[in-house]
């Protein structure tokens, strides 16, 4: 009778850490998904402007419009391979799509001047 409730014990133990373990799903919120979807429009935009040295310093901002649509402002910092550093201003407009869990980015760069 001890070792049979101590199976049982064993196993409602077992169930419950396995119960406990699942994915529990994406964690990273639409302005973290916004925000990786604009730097890498950024990215791509300051690498057909200038020979850059490193990844550019990116400052974003927020502001949402409505429940998945955004208005997006920050500024672009980057070094080119002689040390000089150039700055840009953007703006983009940013949707989430949570259908599809993807951001649609339209964005304009001003372009990179000499500091």
């Amino acid at each position: 009778m001890k070792k049979l409730f101590a199976v049982i014990l064993a196993m409602v133990l077992c169930f419950s850490l396995c119960a406990c373990g699942g994915d529990g799903g994406s964690t990273e919120s639409v302005e973290d998904k916004i925000r990786e979807a604009v730097k890498a429009q950024i990215n791509e935009e300051v690498m057909s402007q200038q020979d850059i040295k490193g990844d550019p310093s990116i400052t974003t901002y927020l502001d949402q419009v409505d429940e998945y649509k955004y208005e997006v402002t920050g500024k672009v910092t980057v070094l080119d391979k002689n040390g000089d550093t150039y700055t840009a201003d953007y703006d983009a407009v940013a949707e989430y799509d949570p259908a599809t869990d993807d951001c649609d980015v339209d964005c304009e760069m001003d372009r990179l001047k000499k500091n």
